[in-house]
């Protein structure tokens, strides 16, 4: 499935190592630190903590699609 969108990008085969791996970084990133966030945001704020997780997520989910916007249109 991920050489299909490399393919798509025209990316040549002998950088499918270094794409799949900046790939995985990119995707699998934020687990590494969203629980240990989100943990110390509701043990600093009991009473507002899921409201400020939920704003964090609305802002990166945003950022998300913006820069999606952005690169569609650069094709």
């Amino acid at each position: 499935m991920a050489l299909i969108t490399i393919d798509e990008a025209k990316i040549p085969p002998n950088l499918y190592g270094m794409a799949i791996s900046v790939i995985s970084f990119s995707a699998y990133s934020p687990d590494a630190f969203y629980y240990s966030l989100s943990g110390k945001i509701l043990d600093c704020s009991p009473a507002h903590g899921y409201e400020y997780i939920f704003m964090i997520a609305a802002v990166i989910s945003l950022l998300g699609f913006i820069t999606t916007q952005i690169l569609n249109r650069t094709k």
